[in-house]
Parts: structure tokens; C-alpha cells; sequence
């Protein structure tokens, strides 16, 4: 896990904390899926790795609406961001949730935060790109203020009513 990704972390479970304090969301950090093989002494286990969580973060909003979202941190000196760094498995997660009523999206760290909605991601995949420039975030993604964090730039959108 790298430093950018860590930071990421960190703040989001500090911005979901103060959601669910004020009384505008409850979201939770998916955990990794581990099957216990034995307990050891001292409270530690052995486990096995049963796959990987379908996105990162998941809860609802004040209303009852669904939401989902995987976090992504991209390095600030990188012009592109590989779509290919979402995996398929996560993709088809959160569309099933879209598709369902729920709001899913991929939040981008990346020189400010982007909310990428799921169809918007899925669209840049139906046209064939491998990548996009982060001009073109800008352009057809919610940028979230400054300040601010993902509940606030979808409040301002409306993306959560649709």
C-alpha cells in the first residue's frame, strides 16, 4: 500500500466519521474476506485470503439511498489514469449497485478528488479508451471542493437523487 493510498485512507475515515456524526451517512471500510485456518495464542490467527472485496467503502445516506465506491489514489505527477486499475470483478459490483437504485462510483485522488459515477466510467470503456487525462476528469466528472469530501459534490450535483 502506498503512502498516497494510506493518506487516502486516513481521511476517509475521518470524513465518514464526521458524516455519521452529524447525521448524514453511516459508511464502512469493506474488509478483505479471510477464511480462519487456526487460532494462534496470543489472539493471532492463521488465515487464507478468499478474494478480494467487491469495492472499498459502502453505507447509505440520510433518505436511505444505498452507496457505494471504491477509492483510488493516483500519483500526482501521472497525466493519465489507467481504467484498467479498476478490476473487472469491481466494476460489474458496483453497476450491480447502480443498476439496483443504489449510487456507485470511484473516488480519484488525484491532484483534488474526483467522484467518477460508475456510468461515467463505464462509458469511457465503451468508447474504447485505456485511459483518461485528468483534463478530461475535469470535464465530465464531479470535482470535489476544496475543503469538502464525495457527500458534499454529490449533494451539489444532484447525482444522489437520479
Amino acid at each position: 500500500m502506498s503512502t498516497a493510498d494510506t493518506a487516502q485512507e486516513q481521511f476517509l475515515a475521518q470524513y465518514h466519521a464526521s458524516l455519521e456524526v452529524r447525521g448524514l451517512a453511516r459508511i464502512r471500510k469493506v474488509q478483505i474476506p479471510i477464511s480462519i485456518q487456526r487460532k494462534l495464542p496470543g489472539g493471532r490467527i492463521l488465515g487464507r485470503l478468499e478474494g478480494s472485496p467487491d469495492y472499498d467503502y459502502e453505507g447509505v445516506i440520510r433518505g436511505g439511498r444505498a452507496v457505494c465506491f471504491e477509492a483510488k489514489a493516483i500519483a500526482p505527477n501521472s497525466r493519465r489514469w489507467t481504467l484498467g486499475n479498476v478490476k473487472p470483478h469491481q466494476r460489474r459490483a458496483l453497476t450491480a449497485r447502480a443498476q439496483l437504485g443504489g449510487t456507485a462510483w470511484i473516488m480519484l485522488d488525484w491532484r483534488g478528488s474526483f467522484v467518477v459515477p460508475i456510468e461515467t466510467y463505464n462509458h469511457f470503456l465503451e468508447l474504447g479508451w485505456k485511459s483518461v487525462l485528468r483534463e478530461s476528469l475535469v470535464e465530465r466528472c464531479l470535482k470535489v471542493p476544496n475543503g469538502a469530501g464525495w457527500y458534499e459534490a454529490l449533494m451539489c450535483s444532484g447525482e444522489y437523487l437520479k
